[in-house]
């Protein structure tokens, strides 16, 4: 899977409902990863 995924933004702009379990739990985890990249950096 490569980074900043267009299927999974893709979903999250079409809606939430409509996302399988799969691609929700894809889009949770990408969105923890890059939080987690943006505290560090600022907390750094």
């Amino acid at each position: 899977m490569r980074f900043g995924n267009t299927k999974i933004n893709f979903k999250f702009r079409i809606g939430w409902k409509e996302a399988t379990r799969k691609e929700k739990f894809y889009g949770i985890l990408t969105w923890i990863v890059i939080l987690i990249v943006v505290i560090y950096f600022f907390n750094r």
